[in-house]
């Protein structure tokens, strides 16, 4: 039996990543906030002991996947890092692609270098954008829980043969 390689258009293939993620809209709020407040706290657990994502209490991060539009509002209480259920005003708004949002959280491009080319952009309180720049600038590989590690570094794998 002889198999042949399916070659899918690259206008198909560009747009798996965000149809990937098109389910995310669908899982229901408190396992969206269980599991992201967890994950968090968990990568930047270093950096809460420090005193570094005090900045954020009593104000809003938005992070707005443009192309599936996913917003995910944050902010930090005593308890560690919060998603709220509903939309607020954000001090601070980051926006970007998915496929964006994977290379970085894969860190196969810093912060800097898309903020530069303006594939992620900063909207808003430009000294808290600085600092949530800044905080994820610090982030340690080894926090990264390696079950998601291995999941983003498969994205990134994919998301950059794309590009």
């Amino acid at each position: 039996m002889t198999f042949h390689r399916i070659r899918f258009p690259d206008k198909i293939l560009k747009n798996i990543p965000p149809l990937m993620m098109f389910p995310v809209n669908f899982i229901p709020f408190p396992l969206q906030g269980f599991c992201l407040e967890s994950l968090l706290g968990n990568i930047f657990a270093e950096q809460i002991e420090d005193g570094d994502v005090d900045f954020l209490q009593g104000n809003v991060l938005l992070i707005h996947m443009l192309d599936i539009g996913l917003k995910w509002f944050f902010t930090f209480e005593e308890t560690g890092f919060k998603l709220l259920q509903s939309e607020q005003d954000p001090v601070v708004k980051i926006q970007g692609s998915v496929n964006d949002y994977i290379l970085l959280a894969s860190r196969r491009i810093d912060p800097d270098t898309l903020f530069f080319q303006r594939r992620l952009e900063i909207i808003g309180d430009t000294e808290v954008g600085l600092q949530v720049k800044n905080l994820l600038d610090s982030v340690d590989e080894d926090s990264i829980p390696l079950p998601v590690d291995i999941v983003m570094q498969c994205a990134a794998d994919y998301v950059e043969k794309l590009c």
